[in-house]
C-alpha cells in the first residue's frame, strides 16, 4: 500500500492464461490490485479507466507486439497515461528485449523464466519510479 493506505494497481497485459493467473495471483498476494488482459487491444482500452501505477507487458499478444503498445502509451497526449511505468516481461533473448524495451522507451523488462522474487523487486522499482 502506499501512503495514502490505497494499493497499487497494475495492468497486466499477458495472453498466456496459465502464467497470467500465477502472475495475478502472486501480485495480489504481494498487495497489488491487479487487472488482467489477454491482448494489446484490451490492455489500452482498461489504462484510461483503471490510470494503474504500472504496467506489464508480455511482448508476443495475439492483435499487436507489446512494444506497439508500450509506443501507443508513450504518445498518448495525457502525462498521467504517457509516464505510467511500463515493463516488458518477455522470453526473448536478453539483448534483444534490451533493444526493444530502448525503443519503445519501456522502463525496465524481466525475462522469462523469471525468479518470482526478482520479478516483485523490478515491479516495486518500477513503481518508486512514478
Amino acid at each position: 500500500m502506499n501512503s495514502t493506505g490505497q494499493e497499487k494497481k497494475i495492468l497486466l497485459v499477458e495472453d498466456e492464461v496459465e502464467l497470467g493467473q500465477l502472475l495475478l495471483s502472486r501480485l495480489e498476494r504481494s498487495g497489488y490490485a491487479v487487472c488482467a488482459t489477454g491482448t494489446g487491444a484490451e490492455g489500452l482500452g482498461k489504462l484510461r479507466e483503471l490510470k494503474p501505477d504500472l504496467v506489464i507487458l508480455d511482448l508476443t499478444l495475439p492483435d499487436m507486439m507489446g512494444n506497439q503498445v508500450c509506443e501507443l502509451i508513450r504518445k498518448d497526449p495525457d502525462p498521467q497515461i504517457a509516464d505510467i511505468p511500463v515493463l516488458i516481461l518477455s522470453g526473448k533473448a536478453p539483448d534483444v528485449v534490451e533493444e526493444i524495451c530502448r525503443s519503445c522507451q519501456a522502463t525496465s523488462y524481466v525475462i522469462k523464466p523469471y525468479n518470482p522474487a526478482n520479478l516483485i523487486n523490478e515491479i516495486n522499482r518500477c513503481i518508486s519510479l512514478k
